[in-house]
């Protein structure tokens, strides 16, 4: 699924976790990402966050993790 938040916080998280390559040659060597709701920390390895779309036989790899413009009171938010 996808996890959208200000773009400014989707890109630090980015910055950690890494660029997922389209052609998933690279998820081993992801990190994982760590959030942390109502006081708990929850661990979202690549297999959380990269979506796997299949189209006519072939799969991609798609970062779950997209910025949008959200106000300022959201700006550490991520929806779920």
């Amino acid at each position: 699924s996808l996890l959208v938040g200000d773009s400014k916080l989707v890109d630090k998280i980015n910055a950690l976790v890494g660029t997922v390559a389209s052609d998933c040659s690279n998820l081993s060597q992801l990190k994982n990402a760590n959030i942390t709701i109502g006081g708990v920390n929850y661990v979202l390895t690549p297999s959380d966050y990269v979506l796997k779309v299949t189209s006519g036989g072939q799969t991609q790899c798609q970062n779950g993790f997209q910025g949008m413009s959200v106000p300022s009171q959201l700006s550490n938010a991520l929806i779920l």
